[in-house]
Order: structure tokens, then sequence, then C-alpha cells
């Protein structure tokens, strides 16, 4: 597959977007676009108008499936235009609740302990070391919110 890597933010015009996903193209045919040849491709399909012909000719974009993740609007992330949106499948996923996550983390960290043989006294530490791994989370997302200048202050727990 052959990526292109792009990062946005609220200055990113959709000029920009086009540039940069046009200079990664090659020429199928008259109007038709693609990967180089060679790569390996996924369906996909749309395209959009040329604007450095006079004449605005459509070019069809082949074989290119696009992928993007972001976090929900707020602290320097803005919300997306219709017209991206519809180039994507949007899948979400929910905030889970302590309890739900509680759960995770002990059941994988109960695994782990077992697979490594680790001794009683250790493993028997499971709901504590969730908790406060959980307590600490719950402490960094509540007073280190994201803002346009210290966007790095996004948490997950990975």
């Amino acid at each position: 597959y052959m990526q292109i890597l792009i990062g946005f933010s609220a200055q990113t015009k959709c000029s920009q977007t086009q540039d940069l996903i046009d200079a990664k193209m090659e020429r199928r045919r008259k109007g038709v676009y693609g990967p180089p040849m060679g790569h390996e491709r996924v369906p996909g399909g749309g395209g959009w108008y040329d604007r450095k012909d006079a004449s605005h000719p459509f070019r069809s974009i082949t074989d290119v499936l696009y992928f993007s993740a972001m976090g929900l609007p707020g602290g320097g992330r803005t919300f997306i235009t219709p017209r991206i949106m519809g180039m994507f499948y949007l899948v979400g996923f929910p905030l889970l609740d302590t309890e739900n996550m509680a759960h995770i983390f002990t059941t994988i960290l109960d695994w782990k302990f077992k697979a490594d043989a680790y001794p009683p006294d250790i493993a028997g530490l499971t709901k504590k070391i969730v908790q406060a791994t959980l307590d600490i989370y719950k402490g960094a997302a509540a007073e280190l919110l994201p803002t346009p200048m210290k966007v790095h202050y996004t948490f997950n727990l990975r």
C-alpha cells in the first residue's frame, strides 16, 4: 500500500489537501488518476475538479481508500465538514465508564500475572494496580485539558 500521511489543523485548506494527494497520483488515462502501478490498491472512488486547468475538468481518483482518525471537537480540535465526512465510513467508539475499564484491565492483568507465573502476593494486587492507574488517568484527563497551545494533553489508556 502507498501511504500519504497528512496532519490537519484549523489552518489546513482544502486546496492543500488536494495538492498533497495529487502529487502522489499517476495518470492512468485521460482524466483518471491513481497510485503508482505496482502498489497494492484498495478499491475506492470519487475525485475532484482540477483547479490548475482553466476548464476545470473532473479528475477521477481510483484505487484509493481514505483512512482518518480524530478526537471530539474541542480543545483546539474542530468539526469536519460534511463534504470531507462523505469520503469516509464513520466508526465511533463510546467512552467507557470506570467499571467497564476496571473490568477490562483487571482481566488483562490477571491473565498476564497467571501466564508469567507471578507469585500470589503480587498477583493479588491486580485490583489495586488497576484502580490506581485509572485514578491517575482520570486526574490527568480532568486537570490537563488540551488547548490549541498544548494539544499533546490528550490522554488514553494505551
